[in-house]
């Protein structure tokens, strides 16, 4: 999930930049291209036209599979804040917050 924070913060700082909350890419936020960010268990991490930041996984987790992170804009303060869209990626691999988050939705 380190590779998810910096680039939160790259989503984050462009809209505090520009106020733009559409059009984002890896390179307009500041970040390499998606197959050259990988991991131990990260084949990629893109940048979305909204914001959206899509982690794909190798074997280690389950091939192929992605969590979304998708953030919310504040125009009124300036804020962001970030929910997450379990993607395909099988919950028990998922960070603390986005497992509370599924297992509120579904009950």
């Amino acid at each position: 999930m380190g590779l998810a924070a910096a680039a939160k913060t790259a989503v984050v700082e462009y809209y505090a930049a520009t106020g733009a909350e559409t059009g984002m890419t890896n390179t307009l936020v500041g970040l390499a291209d998606s197959s050259l960010i990988t991991g131990n268990a990260v084949t990629g991490l893109t940048v979305n036209g909204t914001g959206s930041i899509t982690v794909a996984f190798n074997s280690k987790v389950t091939d192929g599979a992605t969590l979304i992170l998708v953030p919310t804009f504040n125009a009124t303060n300036g804020s962001v804040e970030w929910t997450c869209n379990t993607g395909t990626v099988e919950s028990k691999y998922l960070p603390a917050n986005c497992r509370e988050a599924a297992a509120a939705a579904s009950s």
